[in-house]
């Protein structure tokens, strides 16, 4: 009698490799997109290991901040200063370094961006009327005014839409 020699994968390791796609493939609470491979919303990877952990019936460890950028970013403002407190720098905050990561993160969400920095330049405008600053501060050029125009919508009057003589909408 000659049989088939099947193969399995225990549940141990599915759950493992389960585990690991779970802690690489985080969406960014920032831009709403898969920190590993850059796909908007939950990439198919991620949705693939929930699944594995929902027929189990066991939960996934969770790493917390992996999903909050902010929380693991060292280049984050010292208060009530509004230094970067990343080792080495103590550049006005946002620092270069900073203002790059940014527009990076929110590449595709330049209004998100601009709200963030809003509420950052709030916070530090507060610390300026309860802890007085040394040197005067210019608030806007220093939390907004770098961030590059938002680009004309796509689908402008070129393409038909919006009113007559319109040049662009922003985004």
């Amino acid at each position: 009698m000659s049989g088939n020699t099947y193969y399995a994968v225990s549940a141990e390791q599915l759950l493992s490799r389960a585990q690991t796609t779970l802690d690489e493939h985080v969406t960014s609470s920032a831009t709403g997109r898969c920190l590993a491979c850059d796909s908007p919303g939950p990439c198919w990877r991620r949705e693939s290991a929930v699944a594995i952990f929902s027929r189990s019936s066991r939960l996934p460890v969770r790493q917390p901040g992996a999903s909050r950028p902010e929380l693991t970013d060292p280049y984050v403002p010292s208060r009530p200063d509004w230094n970067c407190k990343a080792p080495g720098c103590g550049q006005p905050w946002p620092c270069e370094t900073e203002k790059a990561e940014l527009l990076w993160t929110f590449r595709e969400a330049r209004l998100v961006l601009r709200m963030y920095l809003a509420a950052h330049m709030q916070d530090a405008i507060d610390d300026a009327v309860r802890h007085p600053f040394d040197v005067d501060i210019d608030f806007w050029p220093r939390f907004l005014g770098w961030v590059p125009s938002v680009a004309p919508h796509p689908a402008g009057p070129e393409a038909g839409s919006g009113p007559a003589g319109a040049t662009g909408f922003p985004c």
